[in-house]
């Protein structure tokens, strides 16, 4: 997976290798000690990559993020 962080608004963009008939959701949590959050779901592939814009991690200084496939 790759991530970018826009430094004016600390969004983040994510992207992942993607395959046909799949379909994808996005976690965030604040560490790996504490439970994630689905931020996005049913996010249908679109291979060969998929991307999914964050538009609010919060104002920690550290994110997790996770993809699953559904």
């Amino acid at each position: 997976m790759r991530v970018n962080c826009a430094a004016s608004d600390r969004s983040l963009e994510l992207e992942w290798p993607s395959a046909t008939n799949r379909t994808y959701r996005v976690l965030r949590s604040d560490s790996l000690r504490t439970a994630f959050t689905v931020v996005g779901a049913s996010l249908a592939a679109t291979p060969p990559l998929n991307t999914f814009h964050d538009l609010s991690p919060g104002s920690r200084p550290e994110v997790v993020s996770r993809v699953e496939v559904e």
